[in-house]
């Protein structure tokens, strides 16, 4: 709900909501649509982006566009990875 200045949610689902209808007002709907397609999120949100089949041919290729750049950066790509290894390891540590 939003008074004035103030924008509340409450819950998970209701935090991202939030968070998509913020990017919609900040950097416009198309880009709180592509936020929404790249990380799924279908409850009941302010947007409906977030399947492929649902999202606009637009916000489908700038997901797309946006994905593949943020796969050229070995940070991200390593980071899976990485968090995988270590409670791998910590879970060995453990016994």
């Amino acid at each position: 709900m939003a008074f004035g200045k103030v924008i509340t949610a409450a819950g998970v689902s209701a935090g991202i909501d939030l968070g998509l209808y913020v990017a919609g007002e900040i950097a416009r709907a198309e880009r709180a649509q592509i936020i929404q397609l790249i990380i799924e999120c279908d409850p009941h949100p302010p947007f409906d982006s977030a399947h492929p089949s649902k999202a606009s041919p637009e916000v489908l290729e700038a997901a797309r566009a946006e994905m593949l750049e943020r796969n050229r950066n070995p940070r991200n790509v390593i980071s899976v990875p990485k968090v995988l290894w270590s409670r791998a390891l910590d879970r060995v540590r453990r016994r």
